[in-house]
């Protein structure tokens, strides 16, 4: 998700407004006329409208991106409730040890078998609903967010613009979409019932 942030990020930035504005300042300086200028101007933002996915012929793959910005965002939130969730469970861990420690020192049993099994069924509460109910979100969520960029890596590969076909090289440089789409389609073919 980090490596699709940044390379979008890159690309947006770097690729599209960058490039292009560099190109619309060149044209501008040698245009012998007003009516060039506007014509340059009016180039450069339908090429940036296009390349940044904004023009009419790219909805499908704007949605598609916003639905994958959706899962980043997501995500996050989860992982953010996850980890406040896992520190409080720290806390009430290191609660019990300084409890047993306190009882200890005072030349007490660290904890009664009433406690101790009290504490021994939070915590397995914690990890039979807590852990567990992440876990399957998380993998809900990955299989979402790997299914919705390899849709729009394979759109991007056929896209008329070539610097949108660069950008799916970009996010998938080191073939790991093109691999899963490989596989998921190899386990569709095989799952197809057979003609008699």
């Amino acid at each position: 998700m980090v490596h699709f942030i940044g390379q979008m990020q890159y690309y947006i930035t770097f690729e599209v407004l960058e490039c292009c504005w560099a190109d619309l300042l060149q044209d501008i300086q040698s245009a012998p006329d007003l009516d060039n200028i506007i014509t340059t101007h009016s180039s450069f933002l339908l090429l940036i409208t296009t390349r940044c996915l904004l023009d009419p012929n790219s909805q499908t793959m704007l949605t598609q991106l916003r639905a994958i910005f959706d899962i980043i965002v997501e995500f996050q939130a989860k992982q953010s409730r996850m980890y406040t969730e896992c520190l409080q469970e720290v806390e009430l861990r290191q609660q019990y040890s300084a409890a047993a420690v306190t009882h200890t020192e005072k030349g007490e049993w660290g904890t009664t078998g009433a406690e101790a099994d009290a504490e021994y069924e939070r915590r397995a509460v914690f990890v039979r609903k807590s852990v567990s109910s992440y876990r399957s979100q998380f993998t809900v969520l990955q299989k979402n967010y790997q299914d919705m960029v390899e849709e729009l890596i394979a759109q991007l590969e056929v896209h008329a613009d070539q610097s949108l076909r660069f950008l799916s090289s970009r996010l998938d440089f080191n073939e790991h979409y093109k691999t899963l789409a490989e596989k998921n389609s190899d386990r569709l073919l095989k799952k197809k019932p057979s003609k008699k």
